[in-house]
């Protein structure tokens, strides 16, 4: 794994129009937690632990696809082919998803 793909974390957070800010993480500021063999918590390393800002959102695998939800003003879902291709979505200039995506607002 290359750096910051695995490692202590530190996390970013929701942005108006559920759009990404200019200063968006890098691959290299993203931090990828287990939670189990099919769970992933990510976050942002430029933030500290306890920030909810921090938090940019979680993977799992789906059958066969990994499924991500992001955490942007409510939760989004995109899916893809590989664990590498769901956490490159979290960097930024990151555009590409597979498959149908969901959106849903909290409380929705």
């Amino acid at each position: 794994m290359v750096g910051g793909f695995f490692g202590e974390a530190g996390p970013v957070a929701s942005f108006p129009g559920g759009r990404l800010p200019p200063d968006a993480p890098t691959r290299a500021d993203i931090v990828v937690q287990p939670l189990s063999a099919s769970q992933w918590r990510v976050c942002d390393r430029r933030l500290p632990d306890h920030d909810a800002r921090s938090l940019l959102g979680f993977i799992e695998m789906k059958g066969g696809q990994y499924e991500v939800m992001e955490l942007v003003h409510g939760f989004q879902w995109f899916y893809f082919g590989s664990l590498r291709a769901a956490t490159d979505h979290f960097a930024a200039g990151s555009t590409e998803t597979v498959g149908p995506t969901k959106k849903a607002r909290a409380g929705e």
